[in-house]
Parts: structure tokens; C-alpha cells; sequence
């Protein structure tokens, strides 16, 4: 994908990822789309970005230290009244399967990329994040429980390590 850089206006993304290796691929891709990127290590810290800089769009793992990225989207989705609950989010995980895709749609993301990430994939989620963002309104935690008690069926094919981060993800 030719992605041309100087059309379009800088945008802010925070990019949230506790793989170093990760974080340093992705923000090589946002630059050159003419992005300004935040670093997060953790979900704590992503959190705070967005609550201080207002970026145009989230990008995060799910798995990470403090707060997972589903946990982080809800609590956007979810903060009655302030400017972050509207920010698009882009969720990068591992952790492919359906169930924690639709999870992560449910939580309030965007638009999901499976890892290891495909350099046309990924700006091609960045840039319909962005230009045609679907932002879910979360209304309760009950909402996860439901979706939770679906994902988890015994005739699940979710791996225990998705199973841990959804288990400690609700709430």
C-alpha cells in the first residue's frame, strides 16, 4: 500500500504495547503516513496519554501489564461526558480467533489486526479507523458478562491463555 504521507494532516495516535518490538514496528509505519505517535508501555499509561493528549486513535495489544487493552477501551467507552469515549480504537493481538475479535468489537474497538502484523493491513485499519470510524457504545458491564459467558462456551475454541484475559478483563 502507497500510503502518501504529505496529503493528509498529522494526526496523533497513541500507541499502546508492552513488546518493544511491536511498538517500534508500528510507530516506523504510523511516521510514515505522517503520524505523530505516543508511546505507551502499558494499559495504565495508554490510558493516561489519552486522557491528556486526546489523540486522533488508539492502537493497543490486548495483553499488557496494569490494564489489558480491552480494559482500556472500555473505560473510554465508558467516561460519561469527556472527549475520549468518541476516539476510534484499534486493537492488535496475537490472540486470533473469533471470540476475542468479537470481544474486542464489543469492548467498543474499531477495527482488529492480527499479529504478527501485516505492514498493508494495518495502515489499511489505521486509515478506515479513522476516516470511518464505528465507535460502540458500551452500556453496562453487564454487556461483558454476557459476552464473556458466549466467548467461554465449553465448545469454544479459545486458547486458556485468551481465556485468562478475558477472565480478568471484565469488571
Amino acid at each position: 500500500m502507497n500510503i502518501q504521507a504529505e496529503q493528509r494532516p498529522k494526526r496523533r495516535v497513541v500507541v499502546a504495547d508492552d513488546l518493544r518490538s511491536i511498538r517500534e514496528q508500528v510507530v516506523k509505519w504510523l511516521t510514515e503516513m505522517n503520524f505523530e505517535c505516543i508511546v505507551a508501555v502499558n494499559g495504565a499509561a495508554a490510558m493516561q496519554s489519552v486522557r491528556t493528549q486526546k489523540p486522533d486513535l488508539l492502537i493497543t495489544d490486548i495483553d499488557m501489564p496494569e490494564l489489558s487493552g480491552l480494559h482500556l477501551i472500555y473505560r473510554m467507552r465508558t467516561d460519561p461526558g469527556s472527549a475520549i469515549c468518541r476516539i476510534p480504537a484499534v486493537v492488535m493481538s496475537s490472540m486470533d480467533d473469533d471470540h476475542v475479535q468479537h470481544l474486542a468489537l464489543r469492548a467498543g474497538a474499531s477495527a482488529f489486526v492480527a499479529k504478527p502484523l501485516d505492514k498493508d493491513s494495518f495502515q489499511a485499519s489505521v486509515l478506515k479507523s479513522l476516516d470511518d470510524p464505528v465507535v460502540v457504545d458500551v452500556d453496562s458491564p453487564q454487556s461483558w458478562i454476557d459476552v464473556e459467558s458466549n466467548a467461554l462456551k465449553p465448545k469454544s475454541k479459545t486458547s486458556p491463555r485468551s481465556q485468562r484475559i478475558i477472565r480478568t478483563d471484565i469488571g
